[in-house]
């Protein structure tokens, strides 16, 4: 089998219900919904979303390209497809693989008394049991922690590492820290620490609810696997050591539609010297896209 140089593996996805936005009265008309349809890298095609008749995300189709081939333009290699409760909560997750004969991982949901997502269960076809993220929330029922647990069996679990997020004023998650288990223990210990600055314009993932890694032919996440959990937008992303030493990170430029949000976006990495372009494009519930492209407001064939 050929190396996939488009790492398209690692993917949470969630989606919750979308709500559209009314008009102020008066001349001046309130900003639309925008709704993710296309994202870009470099002017090649990293994922398109697809919609229900409620504006759920329905499908998303995850493209790249194989190593060696002769292809000039990305190929299909993955299909995501959600399904919803009565309640219009998201409720599992199908990841087929390429052909669409396979499911590569089945995501199974569970939410709480407050209806707020509890846990996820990943699953191999759907059935064995791989891997479980359980949530913790504050009082504003903003995440503060998520825990990673391994299962060595379909009933025992091995707890992995957990994150825990601190919030500035404008729900925006400023800084991240992940505790590893120390080998052969119970407790669990520092061992990274993520800090990030936002800008002042709407995130198009916030409250979709995205947590999911897009990687692309920078091998980066395209997607931070925390957008959705700030308002606005990460313009600064720095990882660190326990110890404080710098190992990566980006800063971001953007440039926003007249809804006021982010249609391209300029990543320069630490260790590049030339930026990624990474390119928005969006659908609202007139039907009209916001940067050009065809409307993407339809499940996939």
């Amino acid at each position: 089998m050929k190396q996939i140089t488009y790492l398209l593996v690692l993917f949470i996805a969630i989606a919750v219900t979308f709500s559209s936005c009314g008009k102020k009265e008066g001349l001046i008309p309130e900003p639309k919904k925008n709704y993710i349809s296309k994202i870009t890298e470099d002017s090649e095609v990293i994922a398109e979303f697809y919609y229900d008749e409620k504006y759920r995300v329905d499908s998303i189709v995850m493209f790249g390209k194989e190593e060696g081939t002769a292809a000039t333009e990305p190929a299909i290699q993955n299909y995501v497809f959600l399904t919803y409760d009565a309640g219009d909560r998201n409720t599992h997750i199908r990841y087929f693989n390429k052909e669409r004969t396979n499911i590569d991982v089945f995501i199974e949901i569970k939410y709480n008394a407050d209806k707020l997502l509890y846990e996820m269960l990943f699953k191999k076809n759907q059935t064995w049991k791989d891997s479980s993220l359980t949530y913790e929330y504050n009082s504003s029922k903003q995440v503060i922690k998520h825990f990673r647990y391994h299962f060595e069996n379909s009933i025992s679990k091995n707890f992995l590492e957990y994150h825990s997020y601190l919030y500035n004023s404008k729900n925006n998650v400023t800084i991240e820290d992940i505790f590893t288990k120390v080998p052969n223990e119970t407790k669990a210990e520092i061992t990274y620490r993520n800090e990030y600055e936002h800008d002042e314009y709407t995130n198009p993932f916030e409250n979709i609810t995205f947590l999911y890694n897009i990687t692309a032919k920078s091998s980066k996440g395209i997607i931070h696997q925390l957008s959705s959990l700030s308002h606005n937008n990460i313009t600064k992303f720095v990882k660190k050591t326990a110890q404080g030493e710098t190992l990566t990170g980006y800063t971001s430029k953007f440039t926003y539609n007249e809804d006021g949000y982010p249609v391209q976006e300029e990543r320069l990495y630490f260790d590049r010297f030339d930026p990624v372009i990474i390119e928005y494009e969006y659908i609202t519930k007139e039907g009209s896209t916001s940067s050009g492209g065809e409307n993407n407001n339809s499940q996939k064939e």
